[in-house]
């Protein structure tokens, strides 16, 4: 598991989500959308909560427009490489 798929757990299980729907997400399941893990409750809760882990201003996940955001959450792949785009990791996280 990356540092990223770590810090997507770690907020995943923050917002409440049980063990199923955290393994879901972290096997490719998409995260948002029509068949996704999370409602929209949901998702404005992950995105605060990596918001707070990773200081990248939960705004920056809606910059990119709905599609775009759909995209972004379409799964554990796409949504790591949001991440790695916009922070570095300090050492030891």
């Amino acid at each position: 598991m990356t540092d990223h798929q770590s810090i997507v757990r770690d907020a995943l299980q923050g917002i409440g989500l049980g063990p199923e729907r955290v393994e879901a997400a972290l096997n490719g399941s998409p995260i948002y959308g029509v068949s996704g893990l999370l409602n929209s409750l949901e998702l404005v809760q992950f995105v605060t909560a990596l918001g707070e882990v990773t200081r990248i201003d939960p705004t920056e996940f809606l910059s990119v427009g709905e599609s775009g955001l759909n995209t972004v959450v379409s799964g554990i792949s796409s949504l790591c490489g949001f991440l790695e785009a916009r922070m570095c990791l300090p050492e030891g996280v």
